[in-house]
C-alpha cells in the first residue's frame, strides 16, 4: 500500500523543515512526499530547495496563490499512491501515523476517507476535537453518510485539513479543482473534502487515537477566519454555498429520503446518538413547522450583515421560493 502525503504550503517557510521531515520520518515510509507551495514570499522556496532538494521521496511544485483547496487539487493530480495523506505545513505527523493507517486501510478495506484526533502544540489554546461529530470514545465505522448528509444538513462529519486520509479514486471524484473555480474568495480544503466524500457515496471512519501535533500560533487560518464581524458572515456564507454545490453535484432527490433506513443499517456498530439523529431526521419530514438548518443560518446571516453595513434587510416570505431550503 502506497501513501502519498500531501504539503500545502503559503508563507510558512519556518514550520517547513519539522514539517516535511514528520514526513520524512515515519515507521512505515511514505511512498513520495509532495509540497504545494501556494504563492509564498517568504522563504518557503529556498528553504525546500536547500534541504530536501537531492531527497527523491519528496516533490516541490510551486504554483501562483490560489488557495488552499487548489494546492490541494495540483497535489492529488500529480499523486502516484493508493492513499492520500493531506498535511498543512504548519503541522506534523507522529511517527506512527503511516503505520497506523496501513494496519486500518488493509483491516477496514470498505474504508474510503479515515481521519483522527489531534493535540495541539504552540499556543496556548482552548481548541479541542469537538469539531467530531458524536465525540465517539472509540474508533467508530460511520457506515454510509451520504443521506444523513443530504437530508440531516450535516455538513461538518470529519477533523482538520492534517488528520484526514482518503482513497486516490475518491480525493480525484472529488474534483477539487472545479470547486477552487467556482469560489472568487480562496476557501479551506476541509469542509470541502469531508462534505464532498459524505455526498458522493464514500464510507467514513475515525481512528480514536491522537495520530497529528496541530500548531496553534498568531496567524493560523483557525485563529484569523472568525475574528471580525465580516470574516464570520463570509465563513458561515460560503459554509452555506458549498453546502449546496456539494449538494447538486451528488445528483440525490427527495425520493432517496425512504432509503435512510437502510443507509443506517451500514454502521456494524452504531452509536445510540446516531440512529437518534437518524430518527429525527425521519420524523421532521411530519414536522413541518421545524426550522431547518439553512433557514437558521439565513437567520444568522441577516443578523451579521446587519452589524456589518447597518442595514435593515427584509426576511424572506416563506412562501417565496428559494435556493437555499
Amino acid at each position: 500500500m502506497k501513501f502519498s502525503v500531501l504539503i500545502n504550503n503559503y508563507n510558512y517557510g519556518r514550520y517547513l523543515c519539522e514539517c516535511v521531515e514528520s514526513a520524512l520520518s515515519q515507521s512505515y515510509p511514505a511512498h513520495e512526499i509532495i509540497v504545494v507551495d501556494d504563492g509564498s514570499t517568504d522563504d518557503s522556496l529556498h528553504i525546500l530547495n536547500k534541504y530536501f532538494e537531492n531527497n527523491h521521496r519528496v516533490t516541490v511544485i510551486p504554483q501562483a496563490n490560489q488557495g488552499q483547496m487548489a494546492a490541494i487539487a495540483r497535489g492529488i493530480e500529480t499523486a502516484t499512491g493508493d492513499i492520500i495523506c493531506l498535511l498543512d505545513s504548519d503541522d506534523r505527523y507522529k511517527t506512527d501515523y503511516l503505520a497506523t493507517l496501513k494496519m486500518h486501510y488493509s483491516e477496514f478495506p470498505r474504508t474510503d476517507l479515515a481521519f483522527c484526533r489531534f493535540e495541539t502544540f504552540g499556543e496556548k489554546t482552548s481548541l479541542n476535537n469537538e469539531s467530531i461529530w458524536l465525540q465517539p470514545q472509540k474508533d467508530y465505522d460511520y457506515g454510509y453518510t451520504a443521506l444523513l448528509t443530504y437530508f440531516g444538513n450535516v455538513r461538518w462529519l470529519g477533523n482538520y485539513t492534517s488528520t484526514i486520509s482518503l482513497r486516490i479514486r475518491l480525493a480525484r471524484t472529488l474534483n477539487l479543482h472545479e470547486v477552487a473555480r467556482a469560489f472568487y474568495i480562496p476557501t479551506s480544503a476541509d469542509f470541502s473534502v469531508l462534505l464532498g466524500a459524505s455526498l458522493l457515496g464514500g464510507r467514513k471512519y475515525y481512528l480514536h487515537r491522537a495520530l497529528i501535533d496541530y500548531r496553534i500560533h498568531e496567524v493560523n487560518h483557525y485563529k484569523r477566519r472568525r475574528s471580525t464581524v465580516d470574516g464570520q458572515y463570509m465563513f458561515n456564507f460560503y459554509d452555506l454555498v458549498r453546502y449546496q454545490y456539494f449538494k447538486r453535484l451528488s445528483c440525490i432527490s427527495e425520493e432517496m429520503f425512504r432509503w435512510l433506513d437502510a443507509e443506517a443499517q451500514t454502521i456494524p456498530d452504531p452509536d445510540p446518538k446516531h440512529l437518534e439523529y437518524y430518527r429525527k431526521i425521519q420524523s421532521s419530514k411530519a414536522s413541518p413547522k421545524k426550522i431547518s438548518w439553512t433557514r437558521k443560518l439565513e437567520r444568522k446571516l441577516r443578523s451579521v450583515r446587519k452589524k456589518v453595513f447597518g442595514l435593515k434587510i427584509a426576511t424572506p416570505s416563506r412562501s417565496t421560493p428559494s435556493n437555499w431550503t
